[in-house]
């Protein structure tokens, strides 16, 4: 199985155990984007959406919301102005 197909498996996984759980629709949102960041690491909105099957300003938000809420941070690496990461983990 090649990276790509188990990228696309790992998202088909998400997306079904979210559309199951109903995770993903009001405030499951900031939990299924705190949990596919802590998987993933580090993130972009669209990423995230493609992920989850958000429309991409949704995404933009939550993420944005993780972040304003203390469980990201941006990356100062990288000059795309909506990457965010996980906090470090001690």
């Amino acid at each position: 199985m090649s990276s790509r197909q188990e990228r696309s498996l790992a998202a088909a996984v998400i997306e079904l155990a979210c559309r199951l759980s109903g995770v993903g629709a009001g405030t499951g949102r900031r939990y299924a984007t705190g949990r596919f960041l802590g998987t993933a690491v580090r993130a972009l909105p669209a990423q995230l959406a493609r992920a989850l099957g958000w429309p991409a300003e949704i995404a933009r938000a939550e993420l944005d919301g993780l972040v304003t809420a203390g469980g990201a941070v941006r990356s100062q690496a990288s000059t795309a102005p909506h990457l965010a990461r996980g906090p470090e983990r001690r």
